[in-house]
């Protein structure tokens, strides 16, 4: 089954989630309004004129009718105002930068490939790796992404929103894994769509199995 945003496994995809979520409400709602001013239209044509001697009776019936229809279009307004205020909080959440001890990890693109850099504690402590990448439940994770050669766009809906990956371009992408699991990103170059399945893995594990993937991987 392909990832779904509506089943994130980051904080950053649960704020997209949620957002999401909130989006669909406020649609909904204004349908609904919508439908219902539509239905009271409908039933304030058919109602009968006023009896003779109550001239007034049918202004007062349109006053009354404009007072609904505006409470109608005040509440779509309001409807639509919780949409766009979900998705720029969103946004801005998503945006900001990772806390202090955030572990950085380089990932840089080249000929369709994905290469992960993990810092150890000197060069010679590197973990290199290509198209998968571990990390530690719980921490929070700088990804920087650079390409060599084209424009790769990156797709992690789990974890964040889609990014585009360009050459002599520096793009982050700050995640936190909350549950231990296996990820599958998509990327792809831009100028060839034949290139389309570009996997990119990764791999959450609890601290102690982290540790141990660290040690096996520098030959401990």
């Amino acid at each position: 089954m392909d990832p779904s945003v509506l089943d994130p496994a980051a904080a950053q995809a649960a704020r997209i989630s949620s957002s999401f979520w909130w989006c669909l409400g406020a649609s909904v709602g204004v349908w609904l309004l919508v439908v219902g001013a539509c239905f009271v239209a409908v039933l304030h044509r058919r109602v009968l004129p006023p009896p003779v001697g109550a001239p007034n009776g049918l202004e007062e019936e349109d006053q009354r009718m404009k007072r609904v229809l505006g409470l109608f279009v005040v509440a779509t307004a309001l409807m639509l105002g919780v949409s766009v205020a979900a998705s720029v909080h969103t946004a801005r959440s998503i945006g900001r930068s990772a806390p202090n001890g955030v572990l950085t990890i380089q990932a840089t693109a080249e000929r369709c490939r994905w290469q992960f850099v993990t810092p150890g504690e000197d060069r010679a402590a590197d973990v290199t790796t290509a198209t998968e990448v571990h990390i530690p439940v719980g921490q929070a994770v700088k990804l920087e992404l650079t390409s060599l050669d084209v424009v790769y766009g990156l797709s992690m809906p789990t974890l964040s929103r889609d990014r585009e990956v360009i050459p002599g371009e520096a793009t982050s992408v700050f995640i936190k894994v909350e549950r231990p699991g296996r990820v599958v990103g998509r990327s792809a170059d831009r100028r060839a769509p034949k290139y389309g399945d570009m996997p990119l893995v990764i791999v959450a594990d609890p601290p102690e199995a982290y540790a141990r993937w660290l040690e096996r991987m520098r030959g401990g």
